[in-house]
């Protein structure tokens, strides 16, 4: 039995990961080579940067910023006065961990007037949030999901690194999940997933624990859980039918599940309504 269409690929929740930010300054003899293996946000905060990839040259100044994409391989550097800017490794994930990113077009620096305010705003906010961790980071990481939402939503007004769009889809981690993702309500053993990942099941186990941080039998039970709250918040189905359309045996082995999970039965969830966080 398939998962329902509206869980995949489609979102209702987006999660942002930051992986690490900072501010850093260079001086004007300042030369990197790299290729990116994180989604990348520079935020120019003094002076200007030079990026130069797939045979063009870039110039981003105070207010503008730069978004990478993995597998971006380029040359940056800074001329007279040097520069600062604040850099951002994020990641940003459906309600499902799927890539939210990938195959959109994105990559690239922004000039937007709009943006500029924001930009040095954000810069601004990471250094009240960096002297003062208990009570700002909160902020940082609302400000970092708000200004997101404002660059993707500008993107007409990117200088593109690209014409079309930089997937990252091939990956084996979001096959994988758009496949789990597809399938949960079935009865899925490890080793056909570890051969669908062309991989030895010990390999696929650790290579899945590494990119999702948890088991692959652990996030099929969180999809089933969450189709499950779904199911009781939104229908009058009884327990038995939910059981079944979640791939359980029996009303006792998916109460079981349930309650392991989030500590409280179905039937309490439904009665008393949707309190579990």
């Amino acid at each position: 039995m398939n998962a329902p269409s509206r869980i995949n690929p489609s979102f209702s929740t987006l999660s942002l990961f930051i992986k690490f930010s900072h501010i850093v300054r260079y001086q004007d003899n300042w030369l990197e080579n790299k290729t990116k293996t994180n989604y990348t946000l520079w935020n120019v905060y003094e002076g200007t940067v030079f990026i130069e990839i797939n045979n063009q040259t870039f110039e981003a100044s105070a207010g503008d910023s730069i978004l990478f994409y993995p597998g971006d391989t380029y040359k940056a550097y800074c001329k007279e006065n040097g520069c600062r800017f604040l850099f951002l490794l994020f990641a940003l994930e459906t309600e499902n961990r799927l890539d939210f990113l990938s195959g959109k077009n994105l990559d690239g620096v922004y000039h937007a007037k709009e943006l500029q305010d924001r930009c040095l705003k954000f810069c601004n906010e990471y250094v009240r949030s960096y002297h003062n961790k208990n009570t700002a980071s909160l902020k940082f990481y609302s400000f970092c999901l708000s200004y997101l939402a404002d660059l993707l939503e500008l993107s007409s007004q990117c200088l593109h690194f690209r014409e079309n769009a930089h997937s990252t889809q091939n990956l084996p981690i979001n096959r994988i999940l758009d496949y789990i993702n597809r399938r949960f309500t079935e009865q899925i053993r490890m080793k056909d997933l570890a051969a669908y990942a062309n991989m030895s099941e010990k390999y696929f186990i650790r290579y899945f624990r590494s990119y999702i941080k948890t088991s692959p039998k652990q996030y099929i039970i969180e999809c089933r859980m969450k189709y499950a709250m779904e199911l009781l918040a939104s229908t009058d189905e009884t327990l038995a039918a939910i059981a079944g359309k979640l791939g359980y045996s029996d009303q006792y082995s998916f109460s079981k599940a349930f309650r392991k999970y989030y500590n409280d039965s179905p039937s309490s969830f439904r009665k008393y309504g949707n309190h579990i966080p």
